[in-house]
């Protein structure tokens, strides 16, 4: 009897014990599928050009599907159907040139069209110091702020630059820069400056090149391990140029 009784307790105890690890994933898969859905709301409510696909079917993702309107709490496909983010387990978020702005594959390939940042052709070698950066002050005040999407991740910011000026300001070209002992070196993912066209799509401006007198514009999703100093290679409207730094620490 008292041997029964023992493989009675063994047993209870390891179905007791599975059952807090099973409830333990449970939990941790719940956690997790918040998280993308948060995500994922963030960035289809951020702005209206994003180009979204999700996973489909979604419980199984196994291709891709555009999304052709977005509500607070839901997404809705080509064929009407609609998707609460929260069954969303596969996405990609693109800007309108198709550069991927984030993205949940669940080992899909990248959706036709779109890309991630990669290592150009062209590398270009630049070395900044403070002395560089002193006139732009006088143009544009660049802030850093927590990045909606990923509001935990202290590599993630948004970058806003604000025309303090009195004439219209465009960027011509622009990169972040990595702390070494020669000064602040240009280090980006694809080695490279990015673009002017790059600068009005991710930070909002649409087919505007010039940032007016008094206006912000902000790219919500910039990232980059610190140290990290992001410069901006500017042209007043009247021809000056200038260079505008800030080191997020």
């Amino acid at each position: 009897m008292f041997e029964s009784n023992t493989t009675v307790i063994i047993i209870f105890v390891a179905v007791a014990v599975v059952l807090v690890a099973v409830l333990s994933l449970l939990r941790q898969h719940s956690v997790v599928q918040a998280g993308v859905a948060n995500r994922l709301r963030t960035l289809a409510l951020e702005n209206a050009d994003y180009t979204i696909f999700i996973g489909i079917p979604v419980t199984a993702p196994a291709e891709w599907d555009t999304v052709t309107e977005v509500t607070d709490s839901t997404l809705y496909l080509q064929d009407g159907n609609a998707i609460p983010y929260s069954r969303v387990r596969a996405f990609a978020v693109a800007y309108t040139n198709g550069q991927l702005i984030d993205a949940e594959l669940r080992g899909l390939p990248l959706p036709s069209g779109t890309s991630g940042l990669s290592p150009s052709r062209k590398t270009d070698d630049d070395i900044l110091e403070a002395d560089d950066l002193v006139i732009g002050r006088n143009y544009i005040r660049i802030t850093y702020g927590a990045c909606p999407a990923h509001p935990n991740s202290p590599d993630h910011y948004a970058t806003t630059l604000t025309n303090i000026s009195n004439e219209p300001i465009r960027v011509e070209r622009f990169a972040g820069y990595t702390k070494t002992k020669a000064g602040w070196r240009l280090f980006t993912v694809t080695n490279s400056f990015f673009s002017a066209e790059e600068f009005q799509e991710w930070y909002g401006l649409r087919n505007r090149a010039w940032i007016m007198p008094g206006k912000s514009v902000t790219d919500p999703n910039n990232y980059g391990a610190r140290p990290v100093l992001w410069a901006y290679y500017c042209r007043s409207e009247s021809g000056k140029r200038f260079i505008v730094g800030e080191a997020l620490e």
